[in-house]
């Protein structure tokens, strides 16, 4: 994976530097630039702009990680800093995936996590990440094709087996990734479930596309739990 600035084309960073330095009118012309489609590059940097300018936010130094090479899966990671770190950077397609689920939140990089409790028979998204049942919707990109995982447990207990047996009937399938619902044993010793969710396409190389897949899978068995709450009332510290 190469470096990028997002003020920049190819590894030119001195765009970002000068607009940060330079009191002259060449920070002008950089905007002028940028907003006018002026840093296409070969490297097809214009094609993710847009997603980049939509988690900007997250980038406090303005600076992200290619990889793209035809025939091959894209991947961008998004950097917090300027150098690359497991809890100061993010798969992109998991930062879209955590901005268009309420009350998500990433672990380091490639985990987006929602965590919830229900209470008056409504199912609610808490903040405490260590309490209540949890999704944690996995991300493992490669070149012939990512692919989505999703582990579903409780943070204090074990899934009791009527829960299991509830998610595990859901047909909440994407595509034909053909996959089932697996028992599990942590190392703190609670039984949670993963399952494979998606496997991604190559002819599907918008990050768009491949995370509204994602996103809607969850949204379904998001409604069937909140449709079916009672069965998830089984832990009294929830209720």
């Amino acid at each position: 994976m190469r470096r990028y600035c997002v003020l920049g084309k190819v590894r030119e960073d001195i765009y970002w530097n000068t607009f940060l330095t330079d009191p002259s009118m060449e920070a002008v012309r950089i905007i002028d630039d940028y907003i006018t489609d002026k840093l296409v590059d070969a490297s097809g940097f214009q094609s993710v702009l847009k997603l980049l300018s939509a988690n900007v936010g997250y980038m406090e130094q303005k600076y992200y990680l290619k990889y793209e090479y035809p025939g091959e899966m894209p991947r961008i990671v998004l950097l917090r800093e300027k150098q690359a770190a497991s809890y100061l950077s993010r798969e992109l397609p998991v930062q879209m995936l955590h901005r268009s689920i309420r009350d998500s939140w990433v672990w380091e990089y490639k985990t987006c996590v929602v965590n919830f409790v229900v209470r008056n028979n409504t199912v609610e998204t808490i903040k405490e990440h260590d309490k209540g049942y949890y999704f944690d919707i996995v991300y493992d990109w490669n070149k012939n094709g990512g692919v989505w995982n999703c582990k579903f447990g409780h943070k204090e207990d074990n899934l009791p087996e009527k829960v299991i047996s509830f998610i595990m009937h859901q047909n909440t399938d994407i595509s034909d990734s053909n996959s089932v619902w697996r028992e599990s044993i942590q190392d703190n010793g609670l039984k949670v479930i993963c399952k494979t969710i998606y496997k991604e396409d190559l002819t599907i190389t918008d990050f768009t596309k491949r995370v509204e897949k994602v996103k809607s899978w969850f949204e379904s068995l998001w409604e069937t739990i909140g449709n079916n709450c009672e069965i998830f009332r089984l832990h009294q510290k929830d209720e």
